[in-house]
């Protein structure tokens, strides 16, 4: 494949943008190459968080951890959820080694100001949906026509003028999409959250209000 596509075939996966393709589609591959890419932060964090201060340990898990876990998040993110199970007991098991002993695991995201795996993935697809809305210009261009406004398909006033247009979706895939789900999570936010144009506003305020995930 040629280096401008950055496409690389191994057996029944693809490797692309950093993103690992396998042909069914379960985004297994790259949860074992996430996994494996972060595993062996649990030495290394283990050997510092006596060492280092809390703060300092919290930088470190957010630049060498969160990232991987960030990265491609709104698509490996919507496999089942057994597939991310290992990955999600992964990251647990690295806050607990930076945090004060004892903590409750619900405590654990919280003071890190992150969130578990499965609410992250629906935090990154209602931001991709607030850049739509608000900052079309942060946006790649596929992107900028990608979701489809209800005012586009009804002309009257109505409550849900300003929600998202959900297409009826019949298969397993359709209804994991980015659009199908996005659309649908935005559709459950409350008015004063979806009219919030600040960026970093309405993340602390989605952060702070995971219900809404």
């Amino acid at each position: 494949m040629t280096n401008s596509l950055q496409l690389q075939l191994v057996g029944s996966y693809c490797k692309y943008l950093g993103i690992i393709i396998d042909n069914n589609l379960t985004w297994h591959e790259h949860i074992n190459y996430i996994y494996n890419k972060i595993l062996k932060f649990t030495s290394i964090f283990y050997k510092i968080r006596h060492i280092l201060p809390y703060k300092v340990l919290i930088t470190i898990y957010f630049a060498f951890v969160h990232s991987h876990l960030l990265y491609g998040i709104e698509i490996y993110g919507n496999t089942n959820r057994g597939y991310l199970n290992k990955l999600m007991v992964l990251n647990t098991k690295l806050l607990l080694q930076n945090a004060p002993r004892n903590t409750p695991v619900p405590d654990l995201y919280k003071n890190f100001n992150t969130l578990t795996i499965p609410d992250l993935h629906n935090f990154q697809i209602l931001v991709l949906i607030h850049k739509f809305f608000h900052h079309k210009e942060k946006l790649p261009l596929i992107f900028t026509s990608y979701f489809n406004e209800n005012f586009l398909f009804h002309d009257y006033g109505t409550r849900n003028r300003d929600n998202l247009h959900l297409v009826r979706c019949n298969t397993f895939y359709g209804l994991k999409s980015v659009k199908y789900r996005g659309s649908n999570l935005w559709n459950q936010l409350p008015n004063d959250l979806k009219l919030i144009t600040s960026l970093n506003s309405f993340k602390s305020k989605l952060k702070h209000n995971c219900n809404f995930l």
